[in-house]
């Protein structure tokens, strides 16, 4: 079996040149570092490329050593494995894994990864979305401090349901802090994922704070009087129908008090609107 990995005849001997010749020549310096130092710990094990027909194969050595009364080596006995498939599914992983890093480097999305509070991992669209002058000072911060506190204690939460594989919503809209202490409003995705062969959760971050202000715009001139910043007559008969559906639940009566400004449109012709704002405000 050892000849056919090798790629020799099983009765051929192979002294060390003849078998550096089968190694691969950018493995061949550090096989040789390698059982350099076996010689001082009596044990070898190496993975390298071998050339077996013009073709590259991946083997896996391991050896005991045998020394004389003096120190010196006399013999060796180990075995050989071939690994070839083993590793190329390791570098086909490794590949993946950073094209996926690569993705994740440039993409416009803040994202981070954290281990039970400890930040592992920053890409440079977090870095910006934190004001954070590098990424090291960003990862020197836990996930507690980018949280605002009123959001801190349901982000808690999610984060142990999703250590926990629970259903949780895809998406949440909480606010989190800049290391300047800016308060912005943020859309949170987070998922399981393994970092460095450690369980850790994976959070993608996009910034609505503009979405929010222009959503509150919009409900402010809807509902809300733009001159006085009261509510107009919309949001008015939305609260009456509330109050006269509880009054029918509760049997309780309510009231409505009105008020009136007399000859308001005789103090606009004499004075001007714009006196006849400011009364209103």
């Amino acid at each position: 079996l050892a000849g056919r990995i090798l790629g020799v005849e099983s009765d051929q001997i192979l002294g060390k040149l003849q078998y550096l010749n089968l190694v691969h020549p950018d493995d061949q310096e550090a096989l040789k570092h390698a059982w350099q130092l076996a010689l001082n710990t009596q044990n070898f094990d190496q993975e390298h490329r071998i050339l077996v027909q013009g073709h590259v194969r991946w083997v896996r050595q391991m050896a005991e050593f045998d020394f004389d009364p003096c120190g010196q080596p006399v013999s060796a006995a180990g075995t050989v494995q071939d690994v070839s498939a083993l590793k190329q599914a390791q570098l086909a992983l490794k590949a993946s894994e950073d094209r996926y890093r690569t993705l994740i480097e440039w993409s416009p999305e803040a994202i981070l990864a954290h281990r039970s509070g400890k930040i592992v991992y920053v890409n440079p669209a977090a870095v910006r979305l934190f004001n954070a002058p590098c990424a090291q000072v960003l990862m020197e911060k836990t996930t507690a401090e980018l949280i605002h506190p009123d959001c801190l204690e349901s982000q808690t939460k999610r984060m142990h349901a999703i250590y926990n594989h629970e259903a949780i919503p895809p998406a949440v809209e909480c606010k989190f802090l800049r290391l300047d202490g800016q308060v912005i409003d943020v859309e949170v995705q987070g998922t399981a994922i393994d970092f460095d062969g450690e369980p850790a959760i994976q959070v993608v971050i996009r910034d609505i704070t503009k979405r929010k202000l222009i959503e509150n715009r919009v409900r402010q001139l809807a509902f809300y009087d733009d001159l006085t910043l009261l509510p107009n007559r919309r949001l008015l008969h939305d609260r009456l129908h509330q109050a006269i559906a509880a009054q029918k639940r509760t049997g309780n009566f309510g009231a409505v008090m009105f008020l009136d400004l007399d000859n308001f449109k005789s103090l606009n012709d004499r004075f001007g609107h714009s006196l006849g704002d400011q009364l209103l405000i």
